[in-house]
């Protein structure tokens, strides 16, 4: 019988190397480049933006804001792209929630594939030049670690999905700094979200025994850390590992597919 995604639906997709803790941007260090550029979004503070550029071992940093709000469209990605084919990185880091890295996304694509078409579904791989880091200042999306390019199509004014699996970046950076300052509401929110990632992937008819020990991990994390976000100012290391519980859950959203509860 066939299964969604049943190609690869026993195994793990490749997987980003995912650096969290303390201080955890200085393991860029470890990723030599030469041009990089960084793209953020509102909720990124000039601070952070210089400790990124302290971490990074490039010549030369370009850093752009997003231009673009709310889901990204193709129509709104063409200035951020111009600038990114003139910096010519091979390093592309996106700092932000899920429009933020999905913009990115479609950004590093056209600028290696500029003529790269959304609405032909017969690509299948796409080899990368430049390396993309994902530092997501949310918990909950998914988006640092799924296959899919989440756009806007301002013509049926509806969302619509690119996916490759080759999206997923090869590097994710936890930063609980990023989250400090955002309501426990918010966060709350969130995680709810990534909790119905690993419940729906769990009881989803694509068994993959692999996901399942995400799953499982990832609700024993936010089932012992959740009450913190009730209290003031909880500790960097408790949402450093439910930002760690939301890669989790995300990657079990991508491999198990998810349903009509989310």
């Amino acid at each position: 019988m066939w299964e969604p995604q049943g190609v690869y639906s026993k195994f793990a997709l490749k997987q980003p190397h995912i650096l969290f803790g303390q201080d955890a941007i200085m393991g860029l260090k470890t990723y030599p480049s030469t041009r990089a550029v960084v793209v953020y979004g509102s909720s990124c503070s000039r601070d952070y933006l210089d400790i990124v550029e302290r971490a990074l071992t490039s010549f030369q940093v370009l850093f752009i804001k997003k231009s673009w709000s709310g889901e990204p469209a193709l129509e709104n990605l063409s200035d951020t792209i111009q600038q990114v084919e003139s910096a010519k990185p091979d390093l592309i880091l996106a700092i932000g929630g899920g429009s933020v890295i999905d913009g990115v996304k479609m950004v590093r694509t056209y600028y290696e594939f500029p003529f790269f078409d959304v609405n032909n579904s017969n690509f299948s791989m796409l080899n990368w030049k430049t390396t993309f880091v994902a530092i997501p200042t949310t918990i909950g999306s998914g988006a640092e670690i799924s296959s899919a390019s989440v756009i806007y199509n301002g013509q049926s004014k509806s969302k619509e999905f690119v996916v490759s699996h080759q999206f997923i970046p090869e590097i994710i950076i936890l930063e609980s700094e990023l989250i400090q300052s955002a309501p426990a509401s918010l966060l709350l929110k969130s995680m709810v979200d990534a909790l119905s990632h690993c419940i729906e992937g769990y009881m989803s008819t694509v068994n993959n025994t692999i996901m399942d020990v995400y799953a499982e991990k990832a609700i024993q994390i936010f089932v012992e850390n959740y009450q913190s976000l009730l209290k003031e100012n909880p500790s960097g290391e408790i949402l450093n590992q439910l930002q760690l519980a939301s890669v989790f859950a995300g990657m079990v959203q991508n491999h198990c597919i998810v349903g009509a509860t989310h």
